[in-house]
């Protein structure tokens, strides 16, 4: 099981309103510590832009994100991403064990604080 990523400073973004870090590989969900949720971009082989979020991508994978809460699907199978629910790249990065330790609170406070050098 590759746990590499666990060493890595991943980015920090915000994705439907979730802090959350994002990696350019696919994590594998058994390497996901307790207390953290996995969920994939797809991206479209068109645009290069994300077009939804699923619990898991196969084709087109742009993207694994990880969450602290559990994102809401209401029953279906992915959340179709817009120009305005498209995931905002914050322009920092951080580790996973320091992500899981910073509250809910602090990584909000640090998603509206103005960052620079963003994508």
């Amino acid at each position: 099981m590759d746990t590499s990523f666990l060493d890595e400073d991943l980015e920090m973004i915000e994705v439907l309103d979730h802090p959350a870090l994002f990696s350019n590989g696919r994590i594998p969900r058994e390497a996901v510590p307790e207390g953290l949720y996995a969920y994939d971009l797809y991206e479209s082989c068109d645009t290069g832009n994300f077009c939804y979020i699923a619990p898991l991508v196969v084709v087109n994978h742009g993207g694994t994100v990880l969450t602290k809460q559990p994102i809401d699907f209401g029953g279906a199978d992915r959340i179709d991403l817009t120009e305005d629910t498209s995931p905002n790249f914050l322009g920092g990065a951080m580790r996973v064990h320091d992500f899981m330790a910073a509250s809910l609170d602090e990584l909000r406070q640090y998603s509206e604080e103005p960052q620079f050098g963003g994508m």
